[in-house]
């Protein structure tokens, strides 16, 4: 992942403050917000927007380790 796209406005939320987004997260409810990620995903493997979707996962129980994460980020430290 660039550099360019780590500093940039989270994913597909540009119209929203950090502070929006995490109280919309927050708030939870029957659909829990969450960023689109069409446009991600038209630039990354499927691998990170999977991911992502993973950790995003309702059930803590469902979301990855950190060790888990960083093995499936393993091929992007092949483009760097």
């Amino acid at each position: 992942m660039s550099a360019k796209a780590m500093l940039t406005r989270p994913l597909n939320v540009s119209c929203l403050y950090p502070t929006e987004i995490l109280d919309r997260v927050k708030k939870g409810g029957e659909l829990p917000f969450r960023p689109r990620i069409g446009d991600l995903a038209e630039r990354y493997d499927t691998y990170v927007t999977d991911l992502l979707k993973d950790c995003w996962s309702e059930n803590p129980e469902e979301r990855p380790s950190f060790k888990v994460i960083q093995l499936r980020l393993k091929p992007l430290q092949k483009g760097m």
